[in-house]
């Protein structure tokens, strides 16, 4: 964060927004995709005066003993035109090449894929002989490389594939999701970039290879009935299925590439034996509200995925869907499915970044536009809302502590630097984490007392439940500070859960902020964050 003096108003350096992605690699040209746009660099920030706007300047996690000078303590301180991201395959030339079926057409009858579910093509190529001699010529000049993923090798024996085809689901086992006629829109034996993928997970990039996929997606009759992609694989053995859980697990708990929004976590109960899932929202497309459920059972892995236009498919409602197509999965081994399966909100799965918010945890201000990321930083003697009342960077206590900085690109409405810091500091048990935590907030709520520049709203309450049910409690307030130049305002949250004291700040800059449910709701994602580092 840019150092601040009261009364005095200290500026921050102004940062380089991410470069924008180019045209044909926007995150809403694609639906279901299994080849993804890059996602933009990480912005930097460079040289310059001082913003009084901005609390958040570049920082390097500082994991290190703290040297402590102050202690809290001792300081006063596909038919008509459809959009749903990552569902649709790209169009293919009919003439060439015919689509891979994973058996016989279900009983709701083949049914053509409706145009909308189809992604743009990256490069516009005119002609098809054209593109062939492009491809023959580059493949001369370069030297031998892989255009395709290749399937899967089938190394699973024939019961292993017979039961990844029974376990499909017809078209009438969905009528609990919509009320509509379904039917199968594509099929496949194999997952490559030209075959759909789940929001948030690129199978083809996975390390843990499957020796056998069947997937399928489904639709309803109307242009906004949901869409349902089913994809089941399995693997050499329930060890390597357990490999290939976790890892698809943190590709659900990370969401990237973005543009994305991960409204929650789902716990999966008497389904398999193992299973998680998230409620997620693809921003910037027309279908963009997603439910995915993972599950685990034996050596094989299912993924369910549901989109629609309107709101998230019902986690509870998916389950027994679930299960319907688990039941025959499990003849195979692993658990079976109860009769009353659940479904329920939870903190979504660690990410790839344990112990830290993923950018796709953070809410956009501007509606349909903005994307997060985030950099490490170093805490410096000037951090904080100035009614800390305490060197955050040095204070004695903590065994560690480090922080992030998530900036807000490509909002039109946003200030030159808009974001949020996330400071987490580690304690050596739950009684001095809860002292520190305890001292913190009182002292940023006796501040208008103590000073005569700041102005303290009211504390607002934070609770959840973190990793391995610990608890989360804390507070945020709204601070703002007098300074020759006018005033600052800043929402401060400090939460404690288990030996970890999370503290989050961000500054709002001409009315551009969160509202109060966003900033609560982030809060608590910071400490469910947290308690995922172990």
């Amino acid at each position: 964060m840019v150092p601040r003096a009261v009364p005095a108003a200290p500026v921050a350096p102004p940062i380089a927004k991410p470069t924008p992605e180019p045209e044909s690699a926007k995150p809403s040209d694609y639906l279901f995709v299994g080849s993804k746009p890059a996602s933009p660099p990480a912005p930097s920030r460079a040289a310059g005066p001082a913003r009084a706007e901005a609390s958040f300047p570049s920082h390097d996690a500082d994991d290190d003993e703290p040297s402590g000078d102050a202690s809290p303590d001792e300081t006063d301180i596909e038919a008509p035109t459809r959009t749903l991201p990552r569902l649709g395959r790209p169009k293919r030339n009919r003439a060439a090449r015919t689509e891979a079926k994973a058996g016989p057409p279900s009983d709701g009858g083949p049914s053509e894929p409706r145009s909308p579910w189809l992604s743009k093509k990256r490069l516009a190529i005119g002609g098809g002989a054209l593109a062939l001699v492009l491809v023959i010529v580059a493949a001369v000049l370069i030297g031998p490389r892989v255009f395709m993923p290749a399937e899967p090798t089938p190394t699973a024996d024939a019961s292993q594939i017979d039961a990844l085809q029974s376990s499909m689901l017809k078209p009438e086992e969905l009528a609990s999701i919509a009320n509509t006629k379904w039917s199968v829109s594509t099929s496949s034996t194999k997952v490559d970039a030209d075959t759909p993928s789940p929001q948030c997970v690129d199978v083809t990039e996975m390390k843990t290879k499957a020796e056998a996929v069947r997937q399928q997606v489904l639709q309803g009759e109307a242009k906004t009935d949901p869409l349902v992609l089913q994809l089941a694989m399995t693997y050499a053995d329930a060890d390597t299925a357990t490999s290939a859980f976790a890892e698809i697990s943190t590709s659900l708990g990370t969401c990237d590439p973005g543009p994305a929004y991960l409204r929650s976590g789902l716990s999966l109960t008497d389904l398999a034996d193992e299973g998680t899932g998230v409620v997620v929202d693809a921003l910037g497309t027309e279908f963009e509200h997603h439910t995915i459920l993972l599950t685990r059972t034996g050596e094989n892995i299912t993924i369910l995925d549901a989109a629609a236009g309107a709101a998230n498919p019902n986690p509870s409602t998916l389950a027994p869907v679930a299960a319907t197509a688990l039941s025959r999965l499990c003849k195979e081994g692993g658990t079976c499915p109860a009769k009353a399966p659940a479904a329920k909100e939870s903190l979504p799965p660690a990410g790839s970044d344990k112990g830290w918010l993923e950018p796709a945890d953070l809410p956009r201000v501007t509606e349909g536009v903005g994307r997060w990321a985030s950099t490490n930083g170093t805490l410096n003697d000037k951090f904080g809302s100035q009614c800390e009342n305490v060197d955050l960077s040095k204070a004695s206590g903590p065994t560690s502590r480090g922080i992030k900085t998530y900036l807000l690109s490509d909002d039109p409405d946003a200030p030159d630097v808009f974001g949020v810091d996330m400071v987490t500091f580690d304690f050596g048990d739950e009684n001095a984490a809860n002292t520190f935590g305890n001292t913190l907030r009182s002292n940023i709520a006796k501040c208008t007392a103590r000073t005569r520049t700041a102005t303290v709203a009211a504390a607002k309450n934070l609770d959840g439940t973190g990793a391995d049910n610990a608890k989360i409690t804390g507070t945020w307030h709204s601070v703002t500070q007098a300074t020759s130049s006018g005033k600052t305002t800043y929402r401060v949250a400090v939460m404690n859960v288990g030996k970890r004291v999370v503290y989050l700040l961000d500054t709002p800059s001409g009315g551009f902020d969160f509202d109060d449910t966003q900033w609560s709701g982030l809060a608590v994602r910071a400490a469910q964050r947290a308690s995922q580092k172990g």
